[in-house]
């Protein structure tokens, strides 16, 4: 059975740690699997695993070359920035590092 199926089958079930575990197979193998990676971010969001999210998140971009995609990822950072009270100094540290 392909991994992202079973991921799928495992979170329609309410099996969070098997999804995550099959996803991050997934990713391994693919890691440019967008659809893969989101719906990994979105587990993560779902137990508050900021940290993971933001990983995941960040990696999508790596692998994201269309602006529209791209703008959609850094918003769903910057959400995360907001929850975690990171979003002034995450806008610092971007703001210095382009300038230098």
């Amino acid at each position: 059975m392909h991994y992202v199926r079973l991921a799928r089958v495992y979170a329609s079930s309410n099996r969070v740690d098997e999804a995550i575990e099959v996803y991050l197979k997934a990713i391994a193998m693919d890691p440019g699997d967008r659809n893969a990676c989101q719906e990994l971010a979105q587990l993560y969001l779902s137990r508050q695993d900021l940290d993971a999210a933001e990983k995941i998140f960040k990696q999508i971009l790596r692998y994201t070359s269309r602006k529209w995609e791209r703008e959609e990822i850094e918003n769903q950072i910057l959400d995360l920035y907001r929850q975690q009270g990171k979003l002034r100094e995450k806008l610092e540290q971007e703001e210095a590092e382009g300038t230098s």
